[in-house]
């Protein structure tokens, strides 16, 4: 059987508003806010999705990173 679990790493003093999806190798850092029906997906397993240090996010679907301090 194998193991197709995809790692979550989180930051501290974060929100996950309600209905947020994390799908795949995510890295979320500190003092993130992420915005109601959020889905967060990597492009490919090998290259995780990062949210990087105090970003907001309100869209529905991202699939790039972001840099530091940024509101989208």
């Amino acid at each position: 059987m194998s193991n197709n679990i995809m790692p979550l790493t989180i930051g501290d003093h974060f929100t996950f508003a309600p209905g947020v999806h994390c799908k795949g190798n995510v890295i979320i850092k500190d003092h993130a806010y992420i915005g109601a029906r959020a889905i967060l997906k990597h492009k490919t397993p090998e290259k995780p999705l990062r949210i990087r240090k105090m970003v907001v996010i309100g869209i529905e679907l991202l699939r790039n990173g972001l840099p530091p301090q940024k509101l989208l």
